[in-house]
């Protein structure tokens, strides 16, 4: 092994000297508990709302479901089911009472492939949700995808759907909706 040079032997004490100092001035890093004490994100705070709504339908909970909403007379919802758009909070509600109603124990409601993008105090998000059970009154099956697309607001520090779409893929040929379209 070659003879360090007094020169190099110098530099590389003048560098190691520096590490300690450079150290010291590094931003420290977060230990994970301190990483668990930030709030989460907007879209993690939204994406809890969707599976916090998947619990409370399958638990017939339309208050817990109501929450997600805006609490206004401007809220719009299309539904699959008529009329062509529901008005405000208090239709809205009556709309997931009576779907909930008309379906007996155990139902299925799963979000699937959801989506949430957000900016500033405006998001969106997309999902197709599976619902199954059976028909309360007939006892017949039911079961169903239906595409679902919302419009969120950040009102007073808190994320509300403003505006929903519920849909499902309908055949132009027969009129007729098609309740288990596959992607």
């Amino acid at each position: 092994m070659k003879k360090m040079s007094q020169n190099t032997v110098t530099a590389l004490a003048c560098l190691l000297a520096l590490v300690p100092a450079a150290a010291a001035q590094a931003p420290a890093r977060k230990l994970p508990e301190q990483a668990a004490a930030r709030p989460a994100s907007d879209a993690a705070q939204i994406r809890a709302q969707y599976r916090a709504v998947e619990r409370a339908a399958v638990a017939r909970d339309v208050d817990a479901i109501m929450r997600l909403y805006w609490h206004s007379p401007k809220l719009v919802a299309f539904d699959v089911v008529p009329p062509l758009q529901y008005t405000g909070w208090e239709a809205y509600r009556k709309d997931w009472s009576d779907f909930l109603a008309s379906l007996a124990d155990p139902i299925t409601f799963e979000i699937r492939d959801l989506y949430v993008e957000t900016a500033g105090t405006m998001a969106y998000a997309r999902c197709i949700t599976h619902i199954a059970g059976h028909y309360a009154k007939s006892g017949q099956p039911v079961e169903m995808l239906v595409r679902v697309s919302d419009v969120w607001r950040k009102h007073d520090g808190r994320w509300v759907i403003v505006h929903e779409h519920v849909s499902v893929p309908v055949d132009l040929g027969t009129a007729r909706a098609i309740l288990n379209a596959q992607p």
